[in-house]
């Protein structure tokens, strides 16, 4: 069992994160790190069966598109310093 007041896991008890199924994406979701984001992105693109490509990776940013040039596909996720955390700012599909 884990204690939630851990640092590890207080991430977990977010109502954004705890309403998130896995494979799913909205706007507005949030991940403590750059690495949870693109975890949540494989994860969404292996459940809809595509593939995607990074545009730009920076510390501060992440935009990934999808990898077939008739799919509109989008997201950008910036890390935002006011609030600590990667947020999912624009999502397109």
């Amino acid at each position: 069992m884990h204690n939630f007041e851990d640092y590890e896991y207080s991430h977990s008890l977010d109502c954004k994160e705890v309403q998130n199924s896995v494979g799913n994406l909205f706007e507005g979701m949030h991940f403590l790190t750059k690495q949870e984001v693109l975890h949540a992105l494989q994860q969404y693109h292996v459940s809809k069966r595509v593939n995607y490509m990074t545009q730009l990776s920076n510390p501060t940013k992440l935009i990934v598109i999808c990898d077939d040039n008739s799919c509109a596909w989008r997201c950008r996720a910036p890390y935002m310093l006011a609030s600590k955390w990667c947020e999912i700012r624009n999502l397109c599909e």
